[in-house]
């Protein structure tokens, strides 16, 4: 028992002491601070800019074909029935953003992530226009009181997905970020930007108050392998006992 008191003790001292095993940084989503974050009650919360302009709407069958646009079963939007669609046209740009009231609070070991989706729809909101890809430049910027660029919030990259496809993303920021940033106290923010688009409103976005952890269908395949490796083994003593 002192042995096993006693490695315990050395393991936390090292864990505590040595830099090459620093605490992991656990994250906190910023979703549920998000207003109207499915886009359900419009353009409310968001800022939209750019021209020919963006909004809201209701993607169809025209816009993804359920069974093969990403998403389960009938689906043809992630989360309720409506989507942003892209603020930006032939040329220029645009963005799509909302600063939220909750500030960040700085902590070494804890930082933020924001899960959302991203899709490039077979038409545009008008059902009818073809899409052939998606915009040559898509990003996104954390935002601390609505600032990017003097801010030095950093920026994330955005992946498409193929056309007619939904793709979810989540992006991270790390207490660095924060801390370098002085954002600490600040109120929160996020913006998607697109420039250089090659067709009009080719991108949508949705995102849900309660993402789904991607560590959870990891953690649902070890926990379902462990069941299935206690229940083999049972079987095995319960075989060996009857002979």
């Amino acid at each position: 028992m002192q042995t096993l008191r006693t490695a315990i003790v050395g393991i936390a001292s090292l864990l505590l002491s040595s830099p090459s095993w620093a605490v992991p940084i656990t994250y906190t989503t910023i979703n549920p601070d998000l207003t109207n974050p499915s886009f359900e009650l419009g353009t409310t919360g968001w800022t939209f800019s750019g021209s020919p302009g963006a909004g809201v709407y209701s993607p169809t069958s025209n816009q993804y074909t359920p069974g093969s646009d990403g998403l389960t079963g009938s689906l043809v939007v992630p989360d309720g029935s409506h989507a942003a669609y892209s603020p930006t046209g032939l040329s220029g740009s645009g963005s799509i953003l909302q600063n939220t009231t909750t500030d960040y609070v700085y902590n070494p070991i804890v930082g933020y992530s924001f899960t959302f989706w991203v899709g490039v729809p077979n038409t545009e909101p008008n059902g009818t226009t073809p899409v052939v890809a998606g915009p040559v430049s898509l990003y996104g910027y954390w935002l601390a009181n609505g600032n990017t660029a003097s801010g030095q919030m950093p920026t994330f990259t955005i992946t498409l997905p193929a056309v007619g496809h939904w793709e979810q993303e989540t992006v991270f920021i790390n207490p660095s970020d924060i801390f370098n940033a002085s954002a600490n106290g600040q109120t929160i923010g996020i913006e998607f930007f697109e420039g250089n688009a090659t067709n009009n409103q080719a991108v949508n976005f949705d995102i849900s108050t309660t993402p789904l952890p991607a560590a959870l269908p990891l953690f649902a395949t070890g926990i379902g392998a462990m069941g299935l490796f206690g229940w083999r083994r049972k079987r095995k003593n319960t075989a060996v006992q009857a002979a």
